[in-house]
């Protein structure tokens, strides 16, 4: 299940939780706040994560780059032309 449809639900529950009486208005808008200061924090995680992935790819290009480089090299020393 995705986030947001994980808070949703959970916000159901709320609504669900104020119509029985189990919570008042001003305890509704309380856990509303944390519940969208967690979603925030959930969202920046996952955005970071995504931003760390992204930059393993790019070591891993750059590795791949400097290999390929390195072998050019090589085949132009063999070939005895200088860079």
């Amino acid at each position: 299940m995705a986030n947001a449809e994980i808070f949703g639900e959970f916000r159901s529950c709320l609504d669900s939780a104020v119509a029985l009486g189990l919570l008042d208005l001003a305890q509704l808008d309380e856990l509303q706040v944390r519940l969208a200061e967690g979603e925030e924090m959930i969202s920046r995680y996952a955005k970071a994560g995504m931003r760390m992935v992204e930059g393993c790819s790019l070591d891993q290009e750059l590795a791949k780059i400097k290999q390929h480089t390195q072998l050019a090299m090589v085949l132009l020393r063999e070939n005895e032309l200088v860079v």
